[in-house]
Formats: C-alpha cells, sequence, structure tokens
C-alpha cells in the first residue's frame, strides 16, 4: 500500500506511522478487515461495503427514490462486493482503463494522480466505486432484457436466492451453464464499450446476469449520473448488433 500510496519502490523509503494509524482507525470503523494473522505491518487487508452502502443510501434518500435498502439488500450487496469476481475488477489491467472514462463518471481521475512529492491524491473514491457498481447494475439489467428478447433461456434469479447461497462465485458459477443456447459474452461487452462507453468486462463472463433485478434497480442509481438513461439505448444497440 505504501508502494502505490507514496510511488516508491520500498515501503522502507517512506515513514509509514500515519498509514498504519489511518488503517486502525478504518478497521475499528468496520471498513477495512483483516485477512490474515501477520503483524500489522505486514498484514493484508481488505475493504469492507460499509462504506459504499452507506453513500449508496445517502444517494437515493437525496434523491427521494421509491427504491430502498433494507438489510436483506444490503447483504446480498455485500455478498457482490465481496466476490472474487468484483474485487478482481481492480486489478491493474482495469485501473489502466478507468481513469480515462471520466466523461462516465463523477471526477476526471477516479483512481487518482500523482501530486507533489509524488503522493497519490484519491478524489472521491466512493463515487468511483458506486460508478463501477452502477455500470456492472446497468449491464445487469441490459442483458437480462436483451436475452429474454430473443428468447435465451435465462435463469430468475431473486435476492432470497443469492443470499441462501451465500456466495456470488458460486451462485454464479451455478446458474451460468443454465443459459441457453450459451453466448459470446466478450463481443456483447465490447459493442456496448464501443458504442456507448461501458466497462469493456471483456473477463466477466455473465456474472452481471444473476445479480438480482431488484438489486441492480438499486445500484443503478448510485452514481453521481445515473445509468438509467442508457438502459433501453444497450439493449438496441445489442438487437442491432444481433441483425449484422
Amino acid at each position: 500500500m505504501a508502494r502505490r500510496l507514496y510511488g516508491v519502490k520500498s515501503g522502507r523509503e517512506v515513514n509509514q506511522t500515519p498509514l498504519i494509524n489511518a488503517r486502525k482507525s478504518l478497521q475499528e470503523v468496520g471498513f477495512l478487515e483483516k485477512v490474515d494473522e501477520l503483524t500489522l505491518r505486514n498484514a493484508y487487508f481488505k475493504s469492507t461495503p460499509l462504506p459504499y452502502l452507506s453513500f449508496l443510501e445517502r444517494k437515493l434518500e437525496i434523491k427521494k427514490s421509491s427504491q430502498k435498502l433494507d438489510e436483506e439488500k444490503k447483504k446480498a450487496i455485500s455478498l457482490i462486493f465481496d466476490s472474487i469476481w468484483f474485487r478482481t475488477m481492480f486489478q491493474v489491467k482495469r485501473e489502466r482503463e478507468l481513469p480515462d472514462r471520466f466523461e462516465y463518471f463523477t471526477m476526471r481521475n477516479p483512481i487518482g494522480k500523482r501530486k507533489s512529492k509524488g503522493r497519490l491524491l484519491i478524489k472521491n473514491p466512493l463515487g468511483f466505486v458506486a460508478s463501477v457498481f452502477g455500470e456492472v447494475a446497468a449491464l445487469s439489467i441490459i442483458f437480462l432484457v436483451y436475452f429474454k428478447k430473443q428468447g435465451y433461456a435465462v435463469p430468475g434469479v431473486s435476492t432470497s436466492d443469492l443470499l441462501w447461497a451465500g456466495n456470488f462465485d458460486a451462485f454464479m458459477r451455478e446458474h451460468e451453464v443454465k443459459v441457453i443456447p450459451p453466448v459470446n459474452m466478450r463481443d456483447l461487452y465490447q459493442k456496448l464499450h464501443n458504442t456507448i462507453g461501458l466497462l469493456h468486462l471483456e473477463d466477466a463472463g455473465m456474472a452481471p446476469l444473476f445479480i438480482p433485478t431488484e438489486i441492480a434497480n438499486i445500484c443503478v442509481r448510485g452514481p453521481e449520473r445515473p445509468f438509467l438513461t442508457l438502459l433501453q439505448h444497450g439493449v438496441e444497440i445489442l438487437e442491432r448488433y444481433n441483425t449484422e
């Protein structure tokens, strides 16, 4: 973490005490979880969905949305947020793509940029996460509508189904084999990316399709600029692509 924040080759080159103290504070309020038993300086941590859930709930209240977050929906979103599938979207390859796509985000550099002394400045990180989650939710709705219009067999999934499974990675693996006929998702992602700029999740497979619709309908409203207007357009693009 110190290497990324300070732009140095080794954490030994900087004073890590402020970073460790900040990490302790985040852990105390439940925003970080320790994932191993190593000492604090060498330990690995993962973020929790709590900041995003609070951010999303405030957004829905501000917009006076009819969509509400209850405890079951929060648990379902947490399962998606904490899945290996979702977390791998933030690997280096994806980070290189996202900062250049500021027209669909609430800030020009959602990952951050180097400031004086090489330090990394992160601006509105929750807005960035909400935008990513919003795009994934938009893809979920677009794919579901498109597949049904094409007459594909698509398993219906609900929030209670996901909660019962207790793991989004296992949940999507269980259901993706039920989609008939099999679909080349890479081509669909590429088409939506090239035309309306949605994330090019070429390795995401069918995962967005198995986000419960009521969860997708909430998350698509999270970004500063909701993706609601892209939904119908996205379906129309895929329908045109299918006839080419």
